[in-house]
């Protein structure tokens, strides 16, 4: 009976560790995604590989500077997880570039609190309709957008060059939104288009410049 006990305990033990949060690494210029196993000295090399690792919540990535484009073997949109952060060196050193093929970061029922998106220059983002070139929001996300350049990203009609927020309720804070353009029949916006009966963003300190918009016809 004891050692039944016993070894009850050690399992549940062994769950709770793997249930720890933990931190990984990329690293664009000594990483690999080959050999890597995402550790600060051995990080892996891509943001959209170290996603593909990750199970659990309440983890960190840490990004070093870097470009972190489809050369470098990035797939866009990078999906973000729920309960994983994304935490850059910096939003003029960690640049996360599309290269104007989709939308740079995707957030999709990211509905744990915790997920943060921090320190990076998302930019190239393009998308053509219903969605957003910089960064997507939908599905009830309440992710934390923070300390980032968004920059340089394309919509068309029914988006957000910038941001696209639909049913859902993100902290979007300390962040330059400039010099993202947007062409329109209907509805678009060039910084920030916010849809969706049961859209609640947090909107505060941000730098909104420079953003863009052209009006067509059809």
């Amino acid at each position: 009976m004891w050692v039944k006990t016993i070894g009850l305990i050690l399992f549940l033990c062994c769950l709770t560790s793997l249930a720890e949060a933990t931190n990984y690494y990329v690293n664009a210029s000594t990483g690999s995604n080959t050999t890597g196993d995402g550790t600060s000295g051995n990080p892996w090399q891509t943001i959209t590989h170290a996603l593909s690792q990750i199970s659990g919540t309440s983890h960190t990535v840490y990004v070093a500077a870097g470009t972190y484009d489809t050369a470098l073997g990035e797939t866009f949109p990078i999906v973000m997880k729920d309960g994983v952060s994304l935490v850059g060196a910096g939003k003029d050193v960690s640049i996360i570039a599309a290269g104007y093929t989709n939308t740079v970061i995707r957030c999709i029922g990211t509905i744990d609190p915790s997920t943060t998106l921090e320190g990076f220059s998302i930019t190239q983002g393009d998308i053509s309709e219903n969605g957003g070139g910089g960064i997507h929001v939908s599905a009830c996300s309440n992710i934390q957008i923070r300390n980032n350049s968004i920059t340089q990203n394309y919509g068309r009609d029914n988006s957000g060059a910038g941001i696209y927020i639909e049913n859902s309720s993100p902290s979007i804070t300390n962040n330059t939104i400039s010099g993202n353009r947007c062409q329109y029949v209907n509805t678009s916006a060039s910084a920030i288009l916010i849809t969706g009966s049961s859209s609640a963003p947090y909107i505060y300190n941000n730098a909104i410049k420079n953003n863009m918009y052209t009006q067509y016809f059809t």
